[in-house]
């Protein structure tokens, strides 16, 4: 019993393997990694998300969501709109038509 359990657990951990692989190279080919479309699709899910807010959701720091936000606004995949001691996020317009395409992986 202990045997197939040891066996479907490995064949399990293959499977998201494999999954993560395929994930990977479509991001890829958008030039995403991981990282960035999991920013992008909270700041597309909630439109003028603070960065502590995103950190929050995201499980990480502030610090770490601070560089990644900047490199992705150098990338020009975010626009910063900084206001009153916030940092409300928007995700830039060619983004959102991006976006859409990049959902479907998200669903699936």
């Amino acid at each position: 019993m202990l045997r197939a359990a040891v066996l479907a657990w490995l064949r399990l951990y293959r499977v998201v393997q494999k999954i993560d692989r395929m994930q990977s190279a479509y991001l890829r080919s958008w030039d995403l990694n991981t990282a960035q479309f999991d920013v992008l699709a909270h700041v597309g899910a909630h439109k003028g998300i603070t960065q502590q807010e995103l950190a929050d959701r995201l499980l990480v720091t502030k610090g770490n969501i601070s560089q990644l936000l900047d490199r992705m606004e150098k990338l020009d995949l975010l626009n910063v709109a900084r206001r009153s001691g916030t940092i409300p996020w928007r995700s830039q317009k060619k983004d959102r038509n991006s976006m859409s395409a990049l959902s479907r992986l998200r669903r699936s």
